[in-house]
């Protein structure tokens, strides 16, 4: 599997796909005190392209609903889809490492 069409060439992201995937990840888990998103064309372990995701957070009062953070990856991958990308979105998520998560006493 191997399509780029409108995302990458020689390693770089398109502004639109930028835009869209900022845009979706600010108003999923925009609330959890999310400060910076970055973005990079890569090979997974096969070969193929992937296109890295980190999203870097704060320390926030607001527990974190791992639910919510989880079908955001699936959300992510129907906006790439709906895009027509066919390179697959690796959404690695770097919260503090004393953020609380629902369930947490």
């Amino acid at each position: 599997m191997r399509y780029l069409p409108a995302m990458a060439v020689a390693g770089k992201i398109s502004a639109k796909v930028t835009r869209k995937i900022r845009r979706l990840l600010k108003q999923e888990v925009g609330h959890y005190a999310l400060r910076s998103i970055e973005m990079k064309v890569g090979e997974d372990h096969d070969g193929d392209p992937v296109l890295f995701i980190d999203a870097w957070y704060d320390l926030s009062l607001t527990r974190v609903d791992t639910m919510r953070v989880a079908e955001t990856s699936g959300k992510l991958h129907d906006l790439a889809r709906s895009m027509k990308l066919t390179i697959f979105p690796h959404l690695r998520h770097h919260f503090d490492e004393a953020q609380k998560v629902v369930g947490d006493r």
